[in-house]
């Protein structure tokens, strides 16, 4: 009569059931691959949250690094946490870095299960010389990077070195001084040496890419 007497290894809540009153439970004695679980219970009084950080930037995903998540659906639901832990190795299908956030969840607004939209603070450049990704054409593979820039009336193909990439800034460290008029609409019809008459144009918001932290 013993083994009728299931008890939870830790408080929390039963989220799934797989056995009926009445069903016969096998005894997983030879392989737990082989036998269905009876419950599947949670404690969400701490919930991890897992972001995959791409191979370029898995570098300075170290733990101690401040992140902001937000979920959609939630307002005012901004949450403030640090990397706990990481995987420190990259997945070789994704080449990602796995990252673990811990947050304190006492009022069960988190539920498991949920996609969070999160933001890592991996670095920092104050008074940096930015610009849009649209004004930026690659070549080789993207390990060389251009934008033009007018001058006189004169487009100009201008190489550049990028630094940090947030998904709505890109970051010049070599190439651009900030004084030049740098190409951002109508790129695609621009050729080096063409005369152009430019325009002051004003940039909409832009949206973090998903892969970008």
């Amino acid at each position: 009569m013993g083994y009728m007497r299931v008890d939870a290894p830790f408080e929390g809540t039963i989220t799934a059931r797989f056995a009926d009153p009445g069903a016969l439970i096998q005894a997983a004695t030879n392989s737990a691959s082989q036998s269905t679980p009876l419950y599947t219970i949670m404690s969400v009084d701490t919930v991890r949250v897992y972001v995959s950080v791409p191979q370029d930037d898995a570098p300075l995903a170290l733990p101690g690094v401040a992140a902001s998540l937000n979920v959609k659906g939630l307002k005012g639901s901004e949450l403030k946490g640090k990397i706990t832990r990481t995987t420190e190795a990259l997945d070789p299908t994704t080449r990602t870095l796995l990252v673990e956030i811990d947050l304190p969840n006492h009022d069960h607004r988190l539920q498991p299960g949920m996609y969070v939209t999160a933001t890592l603070y991996l670095a920092e450049n104050k008074q940096a010389l930015a610009v849009p990704p649209a004004a930026i054409l690659t070549q080789d593979g993207g390990t060389r990077k251009s934008v033009f820039v007018v001058h006189e009336g004169i487009a100009r193909k201008t190489p550049i070195k990028t630094g940090i990439d947030d998904g709505v800034w890109v970051e010049v460290v070599e190439g651009l001084t900030g004084t030049e008029e740098v190409v951002v609409v109508g790129r695609a019809n621009i050729t080096d040496g063409k005369k152009v008459q430019s325009k002051p144009y004003t940039l909409p918001a832009g949206i973090p890419g998903a892969q970008k932290m």
